[in-house]
């Protein structure tokens, strides 16, 4: 991540806040609006994270979750700066990332990442002249419908399991994005299944060399979704813990829990609890991705399953706590109970992370 141009506490807080005024409408509408992620250009926030900068990226994406309420917005960051910017800034051509990084870290382009195959399907690249033919179909590719670049990944080699990671960029001959999806949840980002039908990728479209998706590309990507990807999510759920704090101690509140409950002290206690715990793993493991400690790999997954998976039940916990049917269409808690489904859309899901932790706990591999 390059000096922002603003990086500021105030200046991330008068950002989110602007962009939260308009959340509501965009939720409702499931509007694909590409200029609130355009917007965290000037913060320095599309740029691809440089190694040691993991603890202050968080921390700044915190923020801005807590302040912005867009768990949408959290998403098309995630694919544009760490699936798409940073495979880029680290293992491209020189010449293709002189020509695309500057562009992605201004916000000049929107940037996804292309790697889930829909059921059904193996997206293969061929030898062809001068680069590779890309056919297959990529599921719930995050910003597909507003992508200027996108990382590709693709089966080079059948025989020794070969994958390989291609950009390529919107208008290519062959590449098409099918419908916005309508999701009940994160309705502010574009999803998109791709379909890639004789796609043409240069040579030097090819990130690091043949193979190098699965030996290089995954594993840096990986590894920062591990450490960063649910940052803004964790400051989402600052905000709605804090909400169900106040209302609790507002009389009159709508939407307010049921203080007079023995057990709703207690619940709200818990809630602060495991939200403390999901503070303290996730600073964890982005101090161990900074600092290249041993056990990082080990620890990033079992911080990614813990915050994913606190994540759903802290949401739900936190719209249980209302009277029912009182957090209307539009509730900040309502909404966040819906998106939480979506926190861990990107990268491995939950079950590969546990087979991934009990691996390495257990000596595995």
């Amino acid at each position: 991540m390059k000096e922002p141009r603003d990086s500021s506490l105030a200046a991330i807080q008068t950002r989110a806040r602007a962009i939260a005024t308009t959340i509501v409408a965009r939720d409702r509408d499931g509007v694909t609006d590409p200029a609130p992620l355009r917007e965290l250009a000037a913060l320095g926030l599309l740029a691809a994270p440089a190694p040691g900068e993991a603890a202050a990226l968080c921390e700044a994406m915190i923020e801005l979750g807590a302040g912005s309420g867009d768990a949408g917005l959290a998403l098309a960051w995630a694919a544009h700066t760490l699936g798409c910017a940073l495979p880029i800034a680290r293992l491209a051509d020189p010449r293709l990332r002189a020509r695309l990084l500057p562009r992605l870290e201004a916000g000049a382009l929107v940037g996804a990442w292309a790697h889930r195959d829909a059921v059904g399907s193996v997206t293969r690249a061929r030898r062809g002249v001068g680069g590779y033919v890309l056919e297959g179909r990529k599921a719930w590719v995050v910003n597909g419908p507003i992508a200027d670049v996108l990382l590709v990944t693709a089966i080079t080699d059948d025989d020794r399991d070969e994958l390989s990671a291609f950009v390529v960029e919107r208008g290519a001959p062959g590449l098409c994005c099918g419908p916005r999806l309508a999701v009940a949840g994160a309705r502010t980002c574009g999803i998109a299944e791709l379909r890639l039908e004789g796609v043409h990728a240069s040579e030097d479209s090819m990130i690091g060399a043949p193979g190098d998706g699965r030996a290089l590309v995954l594993p840096l990507v990986h590894r920062w979704q591990r450490g960063c990807q649910l940052a803004p999510w964790l400051g989402l759920l600052q905000a709605a813990v804090a909400d169900v704090t106040r209302r609790a101690r507002a009389p009159g509140e709508r939407a307010r829990p049921r203080a007079a409950s023995q057990s709703t002290p207690a619940r709200v206690a818990d809630m602060r609890l495991q939200l403390a715990l999901c503070e303290r793993m996730l600073a964890r493991g982005a101090w161990q991705l900074d600092h290249h400690e041993a056990d990082a790999e080990r620890d990033l997954v079992a911080a990614r399953l813990f915050v994913g998976d606190a994540i759903e039940a802290l949401a739900r916990e936190a719209q249980r706590l209302c009277a029912p049917g009182s957090c209307a269409p539009g509730d900040p808690l309502e909404r966040l109970a819906r998106d939480a489904p979506f926190a861990d859309l990107l990268g491995h899901d939950r079950d590969t992370l546990r087979s991934i932790l009990a691996g390495a706990l257990l000596g595995l591999g």
